[in-house]
This record gives structure tokens, sequence and C-alpha cells, in this order.
């Protein structure tokens, strides 16, 4: 037999082996502290799969702690036994394609989630919201699913996945059905469109979500899908409920923020650059990113940048206090400054912060912050304000984020070298990988804006230049626009 006839056979022979397929969920909830699934899943390596990972370290089980009365029949319909393999899922004793039926215990949104509520789930008195890490066990030739939703029929579903039917989704991608999140019940919902986006706003815990909170998504949200021409269409949903803390968390297509504070012109400093900062991460840390396994090896990048957009974002909308704008910009510089000016963090670079990102925080949110502003105000300066660090992201995403291709640090120093004409592996070298300061001080008076205090103390403030020269206000209108907070 020729090489092209096994070839063409292949498929016919070992179904599903090399080849993925579509898995079909039911999902069927009334309310209370459980749901049950029903699953069609193809055939696979032997074993059950669940996600890992995302703000569950703290159970060595991790997803895999909230399926119960797991049942698993093969083809002809005889029962196929399971064995736990903890946090990763189950074996399984046959190799075909099965069915899987268990129920999802709901504990993990009852009460206070120790990383947050918004990484795992709440329940609230007329809706869930849930991530859907627990929601879905599926095989390992598992490349795309349709899911649908069997609840009453008043209910409403906001689900990050394109609708096929009433209550009917198909995720694209194993990504898309596992690493997001979504709402289910009587909830308050508006539909916003931002660029290619078709967002779905659910605020779970209330009959209408705020208004200042869709028009802050609609406005700046517009901005962030501008800076990437090209993105493809597709659903995103952002939820928003009360919870103790200020947080949020981006997945693959959708996001949920937590706050405690009424969403008014002084929260939009706080809630809106959050809103913001989670949205920019569909682009940043989301399509331009290292690969799965290696997320956070630049995590300066994908935090500290999307950190970046979101103060520079919000600054523009003018929709904040001049007076907490500065107050805002001078917490993230202090932090920056502390970090590299207190032996707490003797030795530890931003390259090294990626290690411990809960201890070394600062390292990462406020030093990729910092090399995200020193980039851009070097770029505009030498270049007259003809080139800028949107020029280098959107680079990055015409050659790496369109085909989702993974990125490292060598991408973004090549992209800013050919931006700026000259190269900057050196810059990059000294600021990132040793314990050289950025002179931020000497960035921030090119924007007109003088920083004072103790950085040693995390003591710093920034104050308008009393007569900033033209080439200041210039830049600082590039920066921040004629009608912005700054």
């Amino acid at each position: 037999m020729n090489r092209w006839l096994i070839a063409a056979l292949l498929p016919l022979l070992v179904p599903g082996a090399l080849f993925g397929a579509t898995a079909t969920y039911r999902i069927t909830y009334r309310g209370g502290d459980k749901l049950h699934v029903d699953a069609q899943l193809p055939a696979g390596d032997g074993k059950l799969l669940i996600r890992q990972g995302g703000g569950i370290a703290h159970l060595p089980n991790e997803w895999a702690t909230f399926v119960r009365d797991l049942r698993v029949t093969g083809g002809n319909g005889a029962a196929v036994s399971t064995t736990a393999l903890g946090k990763e899922g189950w074996t399984l004793g046959a190799n075909g394609a099965i069915a899987a039926s268990y129920d999802v215990d709901l504990a993990y949104a009852v009460g206070k989630w120790p990383p947050g509520n918004e990484q795992s789930g709440r329940l609230l008195a007329n809706a869930l919201y849930t991530v859907t890490k627990p929601l879905f066990v599926y095989t390992s030739n598992v490349t795309d699913a349709k899911v649908a939703f069997e609840v009453p029929a008043d209910w409403k579903v906001a689900a990050p996945w394109l609708a096929s039917a009433s209550r009917q989704f198909t995720a694209a991608s194993l990504d898309a059905l596992t690493d997001n999140s979504l709402v289910v019940g009587r909830f308050g919902a508006t539909e916003v469109r931002i660029g290619a986006f078709d967002v779905t706003v659910a605020t779970p815990d209330q009959d209408a979500p705020p208004a200042r909170l869709v028009a802050a998504l609609q406005q700046m949200g517009s901005e962030a899908t501008a800076m990437f021409p090209g993105t493809p269409a597709g659903r995103y949903v952002m939820t928003f409920f009360r919870a103790d803390d200020e947080d949020g968390e981006s997945f693959e297509s959708s996001a949920a923020l937590t706050s405690p504070y009424p969403f008014d012109d002084a929260s939009m400093v706080v809630t809106g650059n959050t809103v913001v900062h989670e949205l920019m991460h569909h682009w940043i840390g989301g399509m331009l990113a290292p690969p799965p396994e290696q997320h956070d090896s630049i995590a300066w990048f994908t935090e500290g940048f999307t950190e970046y957009y979101a103060n520079l974002m919000v600054a523009r909308s003018g929709a904040v206090p001049r007076d907490l704008m500065h107050q805002k910009l001078a917490n993230v510089a202090a932090g920056y400054l502390y970090f590299m000016n207190s032996s707490l963090f003797h030795g530890i670079t931003l390259a090294d912060a990626v290690q411990k990102k809960g201890a070394y925080r600062m390292g990462i949110y406020n030093g990729g912050w910092a090399i995200a502003l020193s980039l851009d105000t070097m770029l505009r300066s030498e270049s007259g304000g003809k080139r800028s660090l949107a020029d280098v992201m959107r680079l990055l995403f015409d050659r790496y984020g369109r085909a989702r291709t993974p990125i490292s640090e060598a991408e973004l120093r090549a992209a800013a070298s050919e931006v700026a004409g000259r190269d900057l592996a050196p810059w990059f070298e000294k600021y990132i990988h040793t314990r050289e300061d950025l002179p931020l001080a000497a960035t921030l008076l090119q924007l007109g804006l003088e920083l004072r205090g103790q950085p040693y103390a995390a003591d710093v403030y920034l104050i308008n230049v009393a007569k900033p020269t033209p080439a200041q206000s210039a830049l600082r209108a590039q920066f921040f626009g004629t009608k912005g907070s700054m």
C-alpha cells in the first residue's frame, strides 16, 4: 500500500486519534448550589481532563474538587471506569468516544474565595456568575464545543460565545470553552458594540449595569480596539458585581470586576481603570502573549503595559478629576521607585519578579508600567511625535497577534528597535535584567510633570510644571489629548 493511500485512510482507521473533534454539553441549572452537565466527548488518549490553574492553588485537586457523581459510558452504553488523577482529571477504562454525566458543586461560588470571587464565582439571590473551568471536562482531542443551557424560561444566559440558537452556543476553541466566565439567571444586562466586539455588560446583583460603567467601556474600549485594527469580530462578556475588594480578572473572551464603591466620577480612577485593564488583556496577555506554559515569563509586559494603557485611556477620557489622576500616576510611579530602591527587593530585577508574581507585584505591574511610559516617551520625543509605543503594539499585533503566534521578549525588543530605527536591545537589557533605575523623573519632566518626594519610602508626588516649554506641552498633548485629566 503506498504512503498516499495510507495517509488517506488513516483518519478512517483511527477516528479521533490524530484529529480533533467537537464536544457537546448540556448544562441544566434551576438555582441552588449544584448544576448538572451531560457531555458527549470524542475519543482521546484515555484520560478525562479538566482545566487547571486560575486562582485555585490552595486546593490540591484544583477544579476537579467540585466534580461530583461522575458517570462515564462508552459508545455501546456500557459503563467506563474512572480513576482520579488529582488536579489533572481522571484516567478512563476505554479510549473511544464517551458520554459523561456529572454534577458541579458550586461551593466555590459561595462565600469569599481566597484570591477573589472574580476568579471563581458568586452565587447571588437571582443569578450565578461562574468561571467555566469547573464546568467542562473534556478529552484530549476536543477542539471546539457546542453548549446548550436548560434553565427556567424567564432566565438569561450571558456567555462569551457565538449563539447558534436560544440558549445554545458554539465555543470556537478549547480555551474559549474552559478559560472563560458566564452569568445565568435573572440579572441586569446591556449590549454594547465596541469595534468588532458585541459586549454584554452583566450585573448579576443589580437590575441594570451602572450607566457610567457602560459609557466608560464604550468610550475607552473604542480607543483600545482602534489600537489593534483588524481584530476579529467576536463576543465578549464583562461582568460587574459588588464585593469587599476592588479587583478584576480577564479570561479568553470575558472579564469580571468586583468593587465595593459606587460607580461615580471618583470611581473612574479605580473601577474605570480596572474595566479598561481587563478589556486590554484581550490583546496584551491574550493575543500577544508567550506560550501558555510560559505565560508569566514576560508578566512585566502583559500586566505592566496593560496597566499603562489603562491609565492612559482613563486620563485621555477626561472623566477623572485632575488631582485624582495625578495621584493615580504618582502611586504607580511610587511603586516602581520603591521596588528599585528598597532593600526588600535587593538583587531582584523586573525579569526576576515574574518568579513570585504576588510578592514582587510592584516589579511586574509598576515596573512594566515604567518601561512602557519610558519607551513611549523616548519614541515620541526622538521622532518628533511621528512614532510611539502604539506603533510597536500594532507591529506586534500584525506579525503575531492576528495569528496568535506566541511571543517572547525577543520579539518585543525587535519590534521596538524597528520602530525606533536603532537597536534597543541594550536598553531592554539594562532596565529589565539589571537593577539599574529608569530615569523616571526625567521622563515625566518631558511631559511637564515634576516628580518630588522620597522614592525609598514610596512617597512621591506629581506636580505640574508652572511654565511648561512648547516641547513639554506638545508631548503632553500627544499623551493625554487636549481634553484629558492631565
